[in-house]
């Protein structure tokens, strides 16, 4: 079973709890609605939805211009059909995730309106003033709610990092506030599988919270956002996405040094997902060369390095460099110094 007939059998379960509400009345605090783990209090501009728990899952249902929300409490699953076709905006004191497990999601974020597909991932800050449109909307949307701490701790402690990871954990924090959310999407088919049986396992530990819970969902949300951030395409504002290409860069630039002797377009386009006509885009951008050019530099820059440093063969530079072929790397070499590479630095100005 996977996630979204996991959802689906919860929705169509006959003997759960169902209740009808009015959003404007939930609003009003003519409602109790601590059964649904959530409180609200008043805030200038929009409501704030309160939710005390470090971990939630919760799913949406749109159909027939309708909202439709299921949630657990104590392990006992509760339906909660809206009667409105439009919601006011909220605020929210967690970091909401969302992931389009069918059909598609429009929401209203600030001042923009949204639409979000199947098979995307989004994270909202809860600075966002936000509403979900249900008479755009349709089929199912998985919901992690992940208190702030919580969440920040998995973002410092335990994500890998380097430029790219750093830049993206920023903007996943919102630590620049006039980020509201950051939006996922992903192609591969592979990628997408892994994604689904990530979520699907963490679902699963939340709702049914055995001991050692909070420990099992912290490696999943490790592996969902490493997936996400070596594999997704990003969505950001505006204003951040030429800072991002900067950072990208870096890694790329990062991960071609580190892999000199196997690195290849190839390479490139597998680990960060996108296609090879970008990287190169990317690198004469940031450094006015093409990709083999840059290549070219890095690795006769790495030899002259390895010849000035260390008393390894010149086969065995030639090798570390990345190259088969001697001729090809003498003649590069001249080309990028002027000398034969077996001269060091210091016998060649003298």
């Amino acid at each position: 079973m996977d996630t979204l007939e996991l959802i689906k059998t919860y929705f169509e379960n006959t003997r759960h709890r169902v209740y009808d509400l009015d959003a404007e009345k939930v609003f009003r605090g003519e409602y109790d609605i601590t059964s649904m783990g959530r409180s609200i209090t008043g805030r200038i501009g929009a409501k704030i939805i309160r939710n005390e728990e470090i971990l939630s899952v919760s799913a949406c249902r749109f159909q027939e211009h309708r909202m439709s929300i299921l949630r657990f409490s104590d392990n006992i699953p509760m339906i909660y059909h809206f009667v409105n076709e439009r919601f006011e905006a909220i605020h929210k004191n967690y970091i909401d995730i969302r992931y389009i497990l069918k059909g598609s999601l429009t929401m209203r974020i600030e001042e923009d309106t949204v639409k979000f597909h199947e098979g995307e991932f989004l994270i909202l800050s809860e600075t966002a003033e936000h509403t979900e449109i249900p008479a755009e909307s349709c089929g199912y949307v998985l919901n992690m709610s992940v208190n702030n701490t919580f969440f920040n701790s998995v973002f410092f402690d335990k994500l890998s990092s380097d430029p790219l990871q750093d830049f993206l954990r920023q903007n996943i924090l919102f630590q620049n506030r006039k980020n509201h959310f950051i939006r996922f999407s992903c192609d591969k088919e592979e990628i997408s599988q892994n994604m689904q049986w990530y979520i699907y396992n963490y679902t699963r530990e939340c709702i049914d919270r055995q001991p050692g819970y909070l420990d099992i969902c912290t490696g999943y949300l490790v592996r969902l956002f490493t997936l996400c951030s070596n594999n997704y395409q990003f969505t950001f504002s505006q204003s951040e996405r030429e800072l991002y290409k900067k950072y990208l860069f870096q890694s790329v630039s990062q991960y071609m040094e580190n892999n000199l002797a196997i690195v290849s377009m190839d390479a490139l386009v597998k680990k960060f997902s996108y296609q090879a006509n970008f990287f190169n885009h990317l690198i004469i951008q940031h450094t006015g060369m093409t990709y083999s050019d840059y290549l070219i530099m890095l690795r006769i820059e790495y030899a002259k390095k390895l010849l000035l440093t260390t008393d390894l063969p010149i086969e065995e530079v030639i090798w570390q460099c990345g190259y088969s072929n001697k001729g090809f790397f003498y003649k590069k070499f001249r080309e990028s110094t002027a000398v034969r590479p077996c001269i060091s630095e210091p016998e060649a100005a003298g």
